[in-house]
């Protein structure tokens, strides 16, 4: 009977990177799905997630081998054009990282004398590997499996592209990969379409503020991001700076390493204590719940502003209390800690006029963008 088999699927072995891996399934996906190949994957895009279609394998009866049961890896009869299931050395690792179930990778040696045969690729056939750019030195295990999956070119100098740079690599790829300290702006999508080779734009991170949207859509080019990856990572480290900022460890380190530490004296670098202090979180989203769930179990009482308010089960469970007037719970609180998208609407958020607001002793903690805080105000 035939199986319905996602070509792109859930990861069954990934590098220990995440923004990396799911990069890498991004431009796997979106890239098929916008040259018409099949694929199936709730790909994060930007504005909608949408599914693709489906590939139909015929799945073969489970057969005794050497190591074991599995099933035999032979082609579909109904689906020349695809020549089923037969793999090269190179597919039978594609074949993983693209999803197929591991029961039909369990005989996969059996597969190659097929595949030698019918010299095809079931996953692109007869079709070159689409060219994939990227901007800055990534982690070996992403470089290795982009190399494994694409013809990749990669800046081993990790060197800063230059918008000229950026501007022939959109007109020489397929697939540009960018990280945050490039500004792929309008010029950069105008050389994508005049060449009209470029298809998809998989941002290397979370946010897409560096990324011009409006010139992306007009170029045709779909932008695609890494959302979700790294939030526990960021309220780790925004926990880590809670932690560190008010118990004045960054000064304390610096004394010990410039040999200037004379020995304990009852108020030498005195710090103060976080519990009971009442913590202001600007932007609820992922990383500010994570941040608010951290933040309880030390003793914190969690405040935040949002544009929205969350669900009062939300509310209960990290017993937050929302504050509709930023203003209002900039002057009440003992930390802040900025965690929302900079847009239009947030940039220079906390401006002079919102300093004056915080109490003298009020701690700041931006893990967001630098440019929602007025720095020269700061």
């Amino acid at each position: 009977m035939p199986v319905r088999c996602p070509v792109s699927s859930a990861l069954f072995i990934q590098p220990m990177v995440p923004s990396g891996s799911r990069t890498c399934r991004q431009i796997s996906y979106s890239f098929n799905i916008s040259i018409g190949r099949p694929g199936r994957l709730y790909s994060h895009r930007i504005g909608k997630r949408s599914p693709g279609p489906e590939r139909i394998m015929a799945l073969p009866p489970l057969i005794e081998t050497k190591r074991g049961f599995g099933r035999s890896v032979v082609p579909s009869a109904n689906s020349a054009a695809n020549t089923g299931l037969a793999m090269s050395a190179n597919d039978r690792s594609r074949a993983v990282f693209m999803g197929l179930p591991l029961d039909r990778l369990a005989v996969a040696a059996q597969a190659l004398p097929i595949a030698a045969t019918l010299n095809s690729d079931p996953f692109m056939p007869n079709k070159p590997r689409p060219k994939v750019i990227v901007t800055r030195r990534l982690p070996q295990a992403v470089e290795t499996r982009m190399a494994e999956l694409f013809d990749v070119e990669l800046n081993l100098t990790d060197t800063p592209f230059t918008q000229e740079q950026l501007c022939t690599a959109a007109r020489n790829c397929d697939v540009l990969v960018p990280t945050v300290t490039d500004h792929v702006d309008a010029a950069v999508f105008a050389a994508a379409a005049e060449a009209g080779r470029l298809k998809l734009c998989a941002n290397f991170g979370v946010g897409v503020d560096h990324i011009d949207l409006h010139a992306a859509h007009a170029a045709k080019v779909t932008v695609t991001n890494t959302p979700g990856v790294l939030t526990d990572d960021t309220a780790d480290m925004v926990m880590a700076l809670i932690l560190a900022v008010p118990r004045r460890l960054g000064a304390g380190e610096k004394l010990v390493r410039a040999g200037e530490w004379a020995g304990w004296s009852p108020t030498g670098m005195l710090g103060h204590r976080i519990t009971g202090k009442r913590l202001g979180i600007i932007g609820m989203g992922r990383i500010g719940s994570a941040v608010a769930r951290r933040a309880r179990a030390f003793g914190l009482t969690v405040h935040y502003h949002n544009r929205h308010r969350l669900p009062a089960s939300v509310e209960a469970e990290m017993e937050a209390t929302w504050w509709a007037d930023l203003d209002a719970m900039l002057a009440r609180v003992d930390i802040i800690t900025i965690n929302c998208p900079h847009t239009p609407d947030t940039h220079h958020l906390i401006d002079a006029r919102r300093f004056g607001l915080m109490q003298k002793s009020a701690y700041l903690i931006n893990a967001a963008r630098g440019e929602i805080v007025d720095e020269n105000a700061l």
